[in-house]
């Protein structure tokens, strides 16, 4: 609306219409924390309040997960809603280096201090250009769905972005589905149905023209071995629609993956859960295949990497690829986590569901990528 874009049009990012031009790397506006411990708290009306949330407090963790799993993103239509465990919004949140004032809540008096918004912000090292700079990553922003009309989501930000400031970092990134400024990156997500006819009941997807429902199943069922080449992904390959051989199921690539061998680019190699021995390993392959190779690009610590990609169990999976006969040499890693999808039709008894979103690295490739979805 045009409150929302008189907001983001007075802040100091580039705006939608704007040519592209070329920027030395760094904030655009850059203070000291000082001027900003001077910057005033937004004003808030008479009944809200903001908070700063521990989320190793179970009960405050309890209520950032119940107002995510009410009012957190869903469809246009309203079917289907993200249901983020508190498992994942503890692995998402407390990272190296967290900051806990970082975890800004708001809270409602009169219905004895309910946490009726969110957002939180979490460290981050991106690397511009070959120069590393921190940054915070924004993220969980939410409204209780009968506020969101009074316009509060640019105080959260406003409010997120002094505190911030006074830890002397000042650029941040977040992703959006709506264009809200001009977007630094793009990117494009694809969805592997694992069980259409399930997902056309409850209307996630539709029968492709021309064909059944039976044909569908028959088209993206999944081969019982792993295709040969489960990890290339060819430039025509990414514009069409999957075939049988394309992809395969993550989890069952999870029971298979152990045992598994191919020949990729004539060098054959293994695929084995990852361990706390390869940390480093799996850390250097990922600076090695983005160094000098994308202007943009994330950076790790080894307790980063340990943190964001050592196997947890039930949400988290890291395999990496191996030389059968250098078995100490790792090639490439795949990582993947689930992310519950909830049903919101009442009248479906069946209402869990599943998103699987993922990331891959080979030797002289990084790729980042949304996985398939399979209530």
């Amino acid at each position: 609306g045009t409150a929302r874009r008189r907001f983001w049009s007075s802040q100091p990012i580039p705006q939608p219409g704007e040519g592209d031009t070329e920027a030395q790397a760094g904030p655009l506006e850059r203070s000291s924390p000082l001027s900003a411990k001077s910057a005033p708290v937004p004003s808030l009306p008479e009944d809200l309040y903001f908070d700063t949330l521990d989320l190793l407090n179970s009960s405050q963790l309890e209520e950032v997960f119940v107002l995510l799993r009410d009012h957190y993103i869903e469809d246009t239509d309203g079917i289907f809603r993200f249901q983020y465990s508190k498992q994942l919004i503890e692995w998402a949140s407390l990272v190296p280096g967290y900051k806990p004032e970082w975890f800004l809540g708001l809270r409602e008096k009169s219905s004895g201090g309910q946490l009726v918004g969110y957002i939180m912000a979490t460290p981050a090292t991106i690397c511009v250009d070959k120069k590393q700079l921190p940054m915070a990553s924004i993220d969980f922003l939410t409204l209780r769905n009968d506020l969101r009309s009074q316009h509060l989501a640019p105080l959260l930000i406003q409010e997120i972005t002094r505190r911030v400031n006074l830890c002397g970092v000042w650029q941040a990134f977040f992703t959006a589905g709506s264009l809200v400024a001009k977007p630094l990156v793009t990117t494009r997500y694809y969805h592997r149905m694992l069980n259409p006819q399930k997902l056309i009941r409850l209307r996630f997807a539709k029968v492709l023209p021309g064909m059944t429902v039976g044909e569908m199943e028959s088209w993206l069922d999944l081969d019982e071995e792993l295709p040969e080449k489960a990890f290339e992904v060819s430039p025509a390959a990414a514009s069409t629609p999957p075939r049988k051989t394309a992809c395969c199921d993550p989890f069952t690539f999870i029971s298979k993956a152990t045992s598994y061998s191919s020949s990729a680019k004539g060098a054959a190699f293994s695929m084995r859960m990852m361990t706390e021995n390869d940390v480093k390993k799996v850390r250097d392959l990922w600076h090695r295949s983005c160094s000098g190779k994308y202007r943009l690009c994330a950076t790790f610590s080894e307790e980063e990497t340990r943190h964001f990609l050592s196997p947890r169990e039930g949400l988290l999976w890291t395999f990496v690829a191996t030389d059968p006969k250098k078995p100490h040499v790792i090639t490439g890693f795949v990582s993947f986590y689930a992310l519950p999808m909830r049903v919101l039709l009442p009248s479906d008894a069946e209402r869990g569901g599943w998103m699987r979103r993922s990331g891959r690295c080979r030797d002289n490739t990084a790729v980042g990528a949304h996985g398939s979805t399979s209530p």
